[in-house]
């Protein structure tokens, strides 16, 4: 990936402006030094973002990927042809959250270590996974008969055509060549010129639009949205608390979230940060992090700073990528403060979840797949959230929560969990819920959904729900203890089963234990 930055870079001076995450260049035509769409004499200037690709980052990614952008999926095809399962997996990903977030914008995908491949049915091989990957993906930018963009990283041989590609198509998209009032660039300008200021409160931001001559509030938050999707600045308003400020560089932001969101192999913390990790007694608070996914305030003092520590404790927490964790932590458990990072949790022990016959089970399907970050956030909703009365520290892991509730007085006690959820595949999620009460837990799930889909995901974000014929009659008289495989259950579309007697009770209002009161107000809230 470095080369092709560096390939990029046209001179010395243009090299020293590429740095770590976000990088910034200026082409004046194509290849040939015209452009088929160039307006005039105007140059298009752009800003490069490296995706961290390990797994542990894939969470973030969602916060930063926007229409207004020309992508470049960057594989190594010596990883197709060797190992293709994995290495379509990772591409399928991508697609996936391109689908998701940039539909319609222009998608490259660049193959790396052309000059190893020396056989011509390898490439034949690469063309025709990349072909199955992209069908009917609207922004695909196809490259000659192979579809994909060949590149030789030593001798910068498929470069050109790249670059070429890239202002071709940015030319094409009318917010490239939309023109802009001068008063919002007035408004930028004054945004950006304290470069020590890495995030305003949007009441200072209110003020320089006013100063500018932009007054109405709607085309405030128009200009905020257009420079956001621009990667210029970093503005979310699905939520009055993160809209209340706008983080002016938005590589400041993902630095800090990635110095706890991090790779315990790739990302280790270095001698001089595990000396002054020692010195202030914090190496356990380290080993909690990547053991349990739990961090205590006192890492992130020391990770962030008093300075900034609040600014990025509301804003992890306005995006769902930490929660609050109430359930203490060995001695400590009312002492020292402690927030969960789903993103960070490790697989479950658990290879073959079944379920017990008292409880009923629903599935939840997504047609696109179920992006990465979500049942993280689900798990994040889930345990933060007060008027939901979790009775004992949940089981949690990256693709498995198991949760019981304080029962009611006169309410049965029963063992095991009262509520279970799991990503049973890329594309599934499995809820099993005990059977009196699933209707409720149903609603929770759904509701939890709604909100990640409404703050986070947008409207492409989108499942079906099916549930269980459940006879509790006959479930019951099943041997104790005794539990059933998924593809032994039957299942009918949520739409269709109210009208099904074996399906009534996943439309009735009976508690598990959670007082009516504060599981509507969290219906309600979320």
């Amino acid at each position: 990936y470095e080369s092709i930055l560096e390939s990029f870079g046209s001179n010395d001076n243009e090299l020293q402006r590429i740095n770590r995450f976000a990088n910034t260049f200026t082409v004046n035509g194509g290849s040939d030094g015209q452009s088929d769409k160039k307006p005039g004499n105007k140059s298009i200037s752009f800003t490069i973002w490296d995706y961290g690709g390990q797994s542990v980052f894939y969470t973030l990614h969602h916060l930063f990927l926007t229409q207004y952008g020309v992508y470049l999926l960057v594989f190594d095809l010596r990883e197709i042809i060797n190992n293709r399962v994995t290495a379509t997996g990772y591409l399928e990903f991508w697609i996936k959250s391109l689908r998701l977030h940039a539909l319609n914008s222009p998608v490259l995908l660049v193959g790396t270590f052309y000059d190893k491949i020396k056989k011509e049915k390898d490439l034949e091989i690469v063309k025709s996974v990349v072909h199955e990957l992209m069908n009917g993906f609207p922004g695909f930018v196809k490259s000659g008969a192979l579809g994909f963009f060949p590149l030789n990283n030593k001798t910068k041989e498929g470069i050109e055509s790249i670059r070429s590609a890239i202002e071709k198509n940015a030319w094409k998209q009318d917010y490239v060549t939309k023109p802009i009032p001068i008063r919002w660039m007035r408004a930028l300008d004054k945004m950006l010129e304290d470069t020590e200021c890495m995030y305003m409160p949007l009441s200072d931001f209110q003020a320089i639009a006013k100063d500018t001559g932009s007054g109405s509030h709607e085309e405030r938050e128009h200009m905020l949205r257009l420079f956001h999707e621009l990667g210029v600045i970093f503005y979310m308003n699905s939520t009055r608390e993160l809209s209340e400020v706008i983080t002016l560089n938005p590589q400041w932001l993902v630095e800090n979230i990635s110095k706890v969101i991090r790779d315990r192999d790739i990302h280790p913390f270095n001698q001089t940060e595990i000396k002054q990790l020692k010195s202030i007694a914090l190496e356990t608070d380290v080993q909690l992090l990547f053991d349990k996914a739990l961090v205590s305030e006192d890492l992130l003092l020391f990770l962030w700073g008093n300075e900034k520590f609040q600014f990025f404790l509301d804003f992890m927490r306005q995006t769902m990528l930490l929660s609050d964790w109430r359930f203490g932590v060995g001695k400590n458990a009312s002492s020292v403060k402690y927030y969960l990072i789903p993103s960070m949790l490790g697989k479950s022990k658990e290879d073959n979840f079944l379920c017990p016959y008292d409880c009923a089970v629903a599935l939840f399907e997504f047609p696109i797949g179920l992006p990465i970050g979500v049942f993280e956030r689900l798990v994040c909703v889930l345990i933060s959230n007060d008027s939901l009365n979790v009775n004992g520290e949940p089981i949690l892991s990256c693709d498995s929560l198991a949760v019981s509730f304080l029962h009611d007085p006169g309410t049965s006690e029963t063992e095991g969990p009262d509520l279970k959820l799991y990503q049973e595949a890329s594309d599934r999620l499995v809820l099993y819920a005990r059977a009196a009460h699933a209707s409720k837990y149903l609603n929770i799930i759904n509701a939890m959904l709604f909100k990640i889909k409404a703050e986070l995901l947008g409207e492409m974000f989108a499942y079906s729900v099916q549930v269980e014929k459940y006879n509790p009659v006959e479930n019951g008289m099943k041997v104790e203890n005794s539990k059933r495989q998924l593809n032994e259950i039957d299942l009918i579309d949520y739409e269709s089963a109210e009208s099904e007697e074996q399906c009534t009770i996943w439309f009735t209002h009976q508690l598990a234990g959670i007082n009516t009161q504060n599981l509507d107000m969290f219906l309600s809230d979320i």
